[in-house]
């Protein structure tokens, strides 16, 4: 489960971005998964004073960073505190950036996140939009609703609390 939002930034302008998941994100310990990227991906743009496809993603311990790619796969980190991400709340603030093109054709930067769960929680009026094109769904049978021979057999409990 992935939650995504899009930033239309002004070209040329520096500007500050806030993306308010308000879902918390997946963040188990300090530093994870800071060597393949975090939990924090972006589509690609261009900033002012390079020619590089710039990417953004985070280091585990709440910074932004961004990159661009060498070689199709080597990360080249341009700024390891690009801006922050507060894993508890779900925010990710770029304080300043100057965007200068999108790879997007329409123009905007796609910002894609891990939440800490599957259940994803919408507040104050917000819409939840599925992507049904990159969606896969698998089906397997309910054997307790279907009443199968193995119903109700071999099912445990866990408490939560």
């Amino acid at each position: 489960m992935k939650i995504e939002k899009t930033i239309k930034p002004v070209l040329n302008t520096s500007s500050q971005y806030i993306l308010d998941y308000s879902n918390a994100l997946y963040n188990p310990h300090s530093g994870h998964n800071a060597t393949m990227g975090g939990i924090v991906v972006s589509t690609g743009f261009t900033i002012a004073g390079n020619s590089n496809t710039i990417f953004i993603d985070d280091d585990g311990n709440g910074n932004i960073r961004t990159y661009y790619l060498v070689g199709g796969t080597t990360r080249t980190y341009l700024n390891n505190t690009a801006g922050t991400v507060d894993y508890s709340t779900g925010l990710v603030t770029l304080p300043s950036l100057t965007i200068t093109g999108t790879s997007n054709s329409d123009g905007t930067v796609s910002v894609v996140v891990q939440p800490k769960s599957n259940d994803i929680v919408p507040v104050r009026n917000q819409l939840l939009e599925i992507d049904f094109t990159n969606t896969k769904v698998t089906a397997e049978v309910d054997t307790i609703e279907s009443g199968g021979s193995s119903a109700g057999t071999g099912y445990a409990t866990s408490s939560s609390y």
